[in-house]
Formats: C-alpha cells, structure tokens, sequence
C-alpha cells in the first residue's frame, strides 16, 4: 500500500511542483474545485515513486498552500499507456 491516503499533484504558492496528501477542512471537501483562493494546504510527499511500498517515499512534516491543481499523474509516472477501443474490430488485420 502506498504511504498516502489521497493523492494530489499541485503547483506550491512558492512555484514548486509537488505532490502530497491534501489536509482536507472537512470531510465533504472538493479537492476538484481547488484554487489559489481556496488555500488548501497538503503535507509534501518526498520520494520519486508514488507507488512505493518499500518506504523510500513518505509524506513529510512539510506544510505548503495549493496555488494550482495538476492532473495526478505526470507523464514519467505512466510509461505506457495500452488502451483498446470498441472499435477495435475494425481496424484488425486478423478478421
């Protein structure tokens, strides 16, 4: 299992990109709607894998404000992407 319960990637009101575990005001928040004004604050994840079970990553003690909410994943984070569509039967040589 990963070291985070909820995951958010966010540019910092310092300019940093980062990702963390958002300190949520209350239980029925929308990290979705998440702006500048909003001033969630997230504890920083350190570490390169989100994914880590070994312990090298950790949500650290470090506090910082959202100014912009990023997609969860950046491009590094997914390799390759397969995907096979509802129409895949007719772009098939073997039919």
């Amino acid at each position: 299992m990963p070291v985070w319960s909820h995951l958010i990637r966010f540019e910092s009101t310092d300019g940093r990109l980062l990702r963390g575990e958002p300190i949520l005001p209350s239980p029925d928040f929308d990290v979705g709607s998440t702006i500048e004004a909003t001033k969630l604050q997230v504890k920083v994840i350190d570490g390169q894998d989100i994914y880590d079970t070994t312990g090298k990553t950790k949500v650290t003690g470090e506090i910082v404000t959202v100014k912009k909410l990023l997609g969860p994943l950046a491009q590094e984070d997914v390799p390759i992407v397969r995907c096979i569509g509802l129409n895949f039967l007719k772009h098939s040589t073997y039919i």
